[in-house]
């Protein structure tokens, strides 16, 4: 299960901001990333590991919205940047409940 944490925190490392230079591996990356974003696997993980694991699905969700912007899907970038201020366990969630 921690196996996650660590994939997840090598593709943030390795997942370039969306400008256009990066775009071959951003494409590259994009099914990866997408395959991860999908698991939610802080349910065996200790407090600290959990916070650190949302941080970075956040910088993770971030990146791929900056792709999907400057490629011109701007639905789809709108969505992941959503995902990625309302995180399960944030201040952004409550408010976002309370609408």
């Amino acid at each position: 299960m921690f196996w996650n944490a660590e994939v997840i925190k090598l593709l943030v490392a390795q997942f370039p901001y969306g400008d256009f230079d990066y775009w071959r591996n951003c494409s590259f990356l994009i099914p990866y990333a997408t395959r991860v974003i999908g698991l939610d696997v802080t349910k065996g993980f200790c407090l600290q590991c959990s916070r650190a694991y949302r941080r970075y699905r956040v910088d993770l969700l971030q990146g791929m919205a900056s792709y999907d912007q400057n490629r011109g899907p701007y639905n789809p970038a709108y969505l992941k940047m959503d995902k990625a201020i309302v995180q399960p366990g944030t201040r952004f969630e409550a408010r976002k409940a309370g609408e």
